[in-house]
């Protein structure tokens, strides 16, 4: 009786890790589909005017002052 009670036991523990195994592998896969589901968070530029204005800030002062009627910047 103490064996057939020692393999049920370890029997139960086994299926219990199998279970709780194949929980945590369902949930990351789970948490994987939810985040590629999910909108990608807005750029600074169009959350922001200022960052909008500055997206070209790879322009020298000369070439951002011919776009730029209020600069005035001379010519070198």
């Amino acid at each position: 009786m103490a064996a057939g009670t020692a393999a049920l036991t370890q029997l139960l523990l086994i299926s219990a890790g199998v279970v709780l195994f194949l929980l945590l592998i369902a949930a990351f896969w789970f948490g994987g589909r939810r985040r590629r589901r999910a909108v990608a968070p807005p750029w600074p530029a169009e959350q922001n005017p200022a960052v909008q204005s500055r997206e070209d800030s790879w322009q020298t002062p000369q070439e951002h002052a011919r776009n730029e009627r209020r600069h005035r910047y001379r010519e070198q």
